[in-house]
């Protein structure tokens, strides 16, 4: 059994309602376009780790952009790295275990 709506609840909002329009919305509140970049950079330079990050959104409406720099001890460096090297390799496991049962099953159907 199908419950429909009261008659109040779907009826549309009006096309030209100008102010959801200057928001960049759609009829019934979506955002028309919305964005966020973000670029991060990590460098060792005389026993430092250097900071670079910026952020640019635009949601509602609104374009926002955020900056920083700063300078930290060497092991901020040496951390990132090390955790971008567990990312990779846990990527590639993930990758390459649905072909591992080709490797395992050639291995042992090997004659001796």
């Amino acid at each position: 059994m199908r419950k429909s709506l009261p008659s109040s609840d779907a009826t549309m909002p009006e096309r030209s309602d100008s102010s959801r329009a200057q928001k960049g919305e759609w009829l019934w509140g979506a955002p028309l376009l919305s964005f966020r970049y973000s670029y991060r950079e990590l460098s060792s330079q005389d026993g430092k780790t250097h900071i670079k990050a910026k952020e640019c959104r635009f949601e509602d409406g609104k374009f926002t952009t955020e900056e920083f720099e700063g300078t930290t001890g060497p092991d901020a460096y040496i951390d990132a790295v090390s955790a971008m090297h567990r990312l990779v390799q846990q990527q590639a496991a993930l990758l390459l275990q649905p072909l591992s049962w080709l490797l395992a099953s050639s291995i042992r159907n090997k004659p001796k």
